[in-house]
């Protein structure tokens, strides 16, 4: 009797150092999920691309296959080295499955950047971007740069396709695979942010439509973050040339590009300095674009 005890407190023993670095990747794998799906404004901050959300969903049943496979492994009578190989597969396919969420959502994604152009007359115009990353999203379609017809009220209609549709910009989201560290920023309490867009993106460029556009999408997203105070940033036009290169025919002569970095705080840092406030001049053929991120 004592010895049948003793061989199954081994088979349990041995079961256990079989299951555990399993259990862990597992649990690891859960963690991720469960930012994806829980996180309260991740919808916000991560522009997650169908195949990746389709990758996901399949996660999840991998993860339901392998408790129930698990539970077949426990009750099949297997030697040694087979549970050894079935763990180390198992354990590999589990941990890659979180590791490509993983980089998928810690890509950083940009919304909405809305390109504006102000011809001095009717014309033709080519419009493409370089971006350090991937377009997830155009409107009108993008496929592999914009075709347009441009008016001088700054009215586009899309050459490539239906010309009959009138757009008031060229939109676009994408993801970037690095962002800019920025030592200079805005600390702006939630119930102060419409009135401090409305005082300073006119003092930056904007007209009255392109700010009441900007407020309408970014307000509601901003005032959902649960932090106190928003940090306000602004890109660099040297990152954005690098990263997220705008190249307009005919070249505009002037462009003004407001992206934005966003984050939510409960406290304002005083050693971080407020940036100063460039004045952009409307006059001859120029270009305006908005956008921005919000960082967890």
């Amino acid at each position: 009797m004592s010895k049948i005890i003793l061989d199954n407190d081994k088979k349990e023993q041995n079961l256990f150092l079989f299951i555990l670095p399993y259990i862990v990747v597992f649990i690891m794998d859960l963690f991720i999920l469960a930012e994806v799906y829980f996180s309260s404004n991740y919808k916000q901050i991560f522009n997650i691309p169908e195949n990746i959300k389709l990758f996901i969903d399949i996660n999840f049943i991998y993860i339901l296959m392998s408790i129930l496979i698990l539970n077949i492994l426990i009750s099949m009578f297997l030697s040694k080295g087979k549970k050894r190989i079935i763990e180390i597969i198992m354990t590999i396919v589990n941990f890659f499955a979180g590791f490509v969420i993983y980089s998928a959502l810690i890509m950083f994604s940009m919304a909405k950047p809305a390109i504006y152009i102000y011809p001095i007359e009717d014309m033709n115009v080519n419009v493409s971007l370089d971006i350090n990353g991937k377009i997830t999203k155009s409107i009108p379609n993008y496929n592999n740069g914009w075709k347009v017809f441009v008016n001088k009220e700054g009215y586009i209609k899309n050459i490539k396709g239906n010309s009959q549709i009138s757009y008031d910009y060229l939109f676009y989201e994408n993801t970037l695979n690095k962002i800019e560290k920025i030592n200079e920023a805005w600390f702006v309490k939630k119930e102060n942010l419409n009135d401090w867009f409305n005082r300073n993106l006119s003092k930056m460029g904007l007209n009255e439509r392109e700010k009441i556009e900007f407020l309408n999408y970014w307000i509601p997203r901003l005032k959902n973050i649960k932090n106190k105070y928003i940090r306000i940033q602004l890109f660099s036009e040297d990152f954005l040339e690098k990263n997220m290169k705008l190249v307009i025919k005919p070249k505009p002569e002037k462009i003004l590009r407001l992206e934005f970095l966003f984050k939510g705080v409960n406290f304002i840092n005083e050693k971080i300095k407020e940036p100063k406030i460039r004045r952009f001049e409307r006059t001859g053929y120029y270009v305006v674009e908005w956008g921005g991120g919000i960082l967890k």
